[in-house]
């Protein structure tokens, strides 16, 4: 199961010259946290993700990954799921180009220690010239959102601190969020958000309890 503490947390929250956290997204975050745990400030009792999640809800809690320093294997496989929840925007404008899904798949086998850093930033390099060359730009903007997803995917292969792999988590959850309320709306678009969004939630709770493959990277991760 993992398990940090409200210290962990508020020890890596910015803050200003008067010791109290900057104003705005990280000060609804914590007051998010502290509500919705029932705590008055930082402590160091034990409290799981799962708790988080359930308390404070799955934006708050996908948030909290660089409070699990130790769980950064799994955290990257987390994230590799999420963006190619958003794949399909990708593959049906460009079906020819695979580089997006290459770049996911030489993450996954990184993080299951089946791949190799080079692999991931040979990846890393298709994409970002992709980007750079503004080749995106010709895509609708949910199709830019899941290339941005496998980008920031392959970022998490560099000389990070798994605080880095959080925020990465937390941004590609995000995009992911935007890439479907930029596709063209209908019906069945918004059933499709419901079912992604259910997924990744059950997904979230897997890596929670560290279940199933997260569980066997978490002990890769330690041998």
């Amino acid at each position: 199961m993992l398990t940090t503490t409200l210290q962990t947390i508020w020890d890596l929250l910015s803050k200003e010259e008067n010791g109290e956290i900057e104003e705005g997204v990280q000060q609804i975050y914590w007051n998010s946290l502290r509500e919705g745990l029932g705590k008055t400030g930082p402590d160091d009792e034990p409290v799981t993700l799962l708790r988080i999640l359930e308390g404070c809800g799955m934006l708050t809690a996908v948030a909290t990954l660089d409070a699990f320093p130790e769980n950064e294997r799994a955290i990257r496989l987390f994230a590799c799921y999420c963006a190619r929840s958003v794949l399909p925007f990708y593959e049906k404008e460009c079906p020819e180009d695979k580089k997006p899904r290459r770049a996911i798949e030489a993450a996954e086998k990184f993080a299951r220690g089946l791949g190799s850093m080079e692999e991931m930033h040979s990846a890393c390099k298709e994409i970002d010239r992709q980007i750079i060359a503004g080749i995106s730009e010709t895509l609708s903007e949910a199709a830019q959102e899941t290339a941005l997803c496998a980008a920031k995917v392959i970022g998490m292969g560099g000389p990070r601190s798994a605080r880095n792999i959080g925020d990465i988590a937390y941004s590609i959850y995000s995009h992911i969020t935007t890439a479907f309320t930029r596709g063209a709306w209908s019906l069945a678009l918004e059933a499709a958000e419901v079912k992604c969004r259910e997924e990744m939630r059950q997904e979230f709770r897997r890596l929670c309890k560290l279940e199933g493959e997260y569980g066997e990277v978490d002990r890769l991760g330690k041998a």
